[in-house]
């Protein structure tokens, strides 16, 4: 069929066409008095057109076609739909008003989206969209009231960006394979659960006004990015995976889950959690390894120990003493990081004295190992001092001698001569032998008390 045999059709008051082919470009302009028009199973192999139909109770819709290059602007209708689309390579929207557009069902696998400068007031739905190799781009409703109920649900992008004004924004189910934007999303619940948002995901300058869900979204393998947005209402992050999750510039004004949140790495910098933000159970792949703590470098050790320190203060306030410990040793070791030998010597020093005695993760039977190696070593010094054994008489009485004074040097606050039978202080003329028994039960003392610190680690 022709252009100007639709056309025809139309003038003639024929608005339901099944199984057409239309093969030239297709343009319908201007079309006054339209109530409906309606495709079914019919092919547009070139461009077709919907220009300045103004009409405000009109629903035009196609079901099961195929698509070219399919445009529509300037017209003010009730509704668009365009449902089972078995194929279509670029979809173009832009300067309408629609009460309702909906889009379902598409196999487009490569088709560029462009949905902008348009308004729609009540609903937006767009569901199970496979569009796994191309872009969806929505500019809508930049200046109207959030009255829009909006649902991508289901659906596969490859490049994804979005933004407008919302009263629902339901964008659960989605995957987007290589990234995605959403700016100045203004909306009042918003719903993102169970969603894949790509290597590369940025929510920039969003306002969610009521409750906010990204339960259980995202990839390990994938980054997130929040700046300057604002929750007004709870937010929940539970059981989320990310390589790397940041968030800058941004205001919590209620309550903030990030329960059971997975990532690889964690930034947070000017956030503002204005009630209690859980970290219950948060796990930062990263720092479960040592090792990692090694490779920082000043600048590197001094934003991890501040995103640390903020999620130490927010587990403090949750009362939650078992994940706070865990957060407060790793901002110790990022914090030992930061510091050089030359500049800070003092606090290296003591960090340095608490890492060798019980670790920063503050465990008792690190403390105990550190107490009896090194009461033996300076025990050890201690008595090579004293000049026993140098012949290397290894009998059982000088073994036995030996071990009886290594106990005796474990008592902290006996300061005899540990190599004598009586209470006898050790020899005014050996004194380097002095400088060993104070050191060591120094170093006795000190291993003591850590190990008593970590035995009060979850008091309150």
């Amino acid at each position: 069929m022709t252009e100007r045999e639709l056309l025809e059709n139309i003038a003639n008051g024929k608005y339901k066409f099944n199984g057409e082919v239309f093969s030239s470009n297709i343009s319908l302009k201007s079309i006054k008095l339209l109530k409906t028009l309606q495709f079914r199973n019919c092919e547009f192999n070139r461009k077709f057109l919907l220009r300045d139909i103004y009409s405000g109770s009109c629903s035009i819709n196609f079901y099961n076609c195929s698509f070219h290059n399919f445009e529509i602007e300037y017209c003010d209708i009730n509704t668009l739909e365009l449902l089972a689309v078995k194929k279509i390579s670029n979809l173009k929207v832009h300067d309408c008003k629609f009460q309702q557009l909906l889009l379902r069902d598409h196999n487009a696998i490569e088709c560029y989206y462009e949905i902008f400068q348009t308004q729609i007031n009540q609903l937006f739905i767009c569901t199970k969209i496979n569009n796994s190799k191309g872009v969806f781009n929505s500019s809508i409703n930049i200046i109207s009231e959030k009255t829009l109920q909006a649902s991508f649900l289901s659906s596969k992008f490859g490049h994804l960006e979005i933004d407008g004004n919302y009263g629902y924004f339901d964008f659960r189910k989605n995957e987007i394979n290589t990234s995605s934007n959403f700016f100045k999303i203004n909306t009042n619940k918003a719903y993102f659960n169970n969603s894949n948002f790509g290597p590369i995901s940025k929510f920039n300058s969003c306002n969610f006004e009521s409750t906010a869900s990204f339960k259980e979204c995202g990839n390990i393998s994938h980054n997130i990015f929040f700046q300057i947005c604002t929750f007004k209402e709870q937010v929940y992050f539970t059981n989320a995976n990310f390589n790397h999750f940041e968030i800058t510039d941004t205001s919590f004004e209620s309550r903030a889950s990030f329960d059971n949140l997975e990532t690889n790495t964690i930034r947070l910098h000017l956030v503002s959690f204005i009630k209690t933000a859980y970290f219950d159970n948060l796990k930062i792949n990263l720092l479960t390894n040592k090792k990692n703590f090694k490779a920082w470098k000043t600048d590197t050790a001094k934003q991890w120990r501040s995103t640390l320190r903020q999620i130490k203060q927010e587990l403090q306030k949750a009362e939650n003493r078992i994940d706070y410990n865990r957060f407060r040793g790793y901002e110790l070791q990022a914090y030992y990081q930061e510091l050089d030998w030359k500049n800070n010597f003092k606090d290296k020093a003591i960090l340095w004295a608490t890492k060798a005695s019980t670790g920063f993760e503050h465990s008792w039977t690190k403390a105990l190992r550190f107490v009896l190696t090194g009461a033996a070593i300076f025990y050890t010094l201690f008595f090579i001092s004293e000049n026993y054994m140098l012949t290397l008489n290894l009998n059982l009485s000088s073994i036995k001698d030996f071990v009886s004074g290594y106990f005796r040097f474990l008592i902290v606050t006996d300061f005899y001569n540990p190599l004598e039978e009586k209470r006898i202080f050790i020899d005014n003329s050996n004194t380097i032998g002095w400088i060993i028994f104070i050191l060591g039960k120094i170093v006795l003392a000190f291993g003591i008390y850590e190990m008593i610190q970590a035995f009060r680690k979850f008091k309150a």
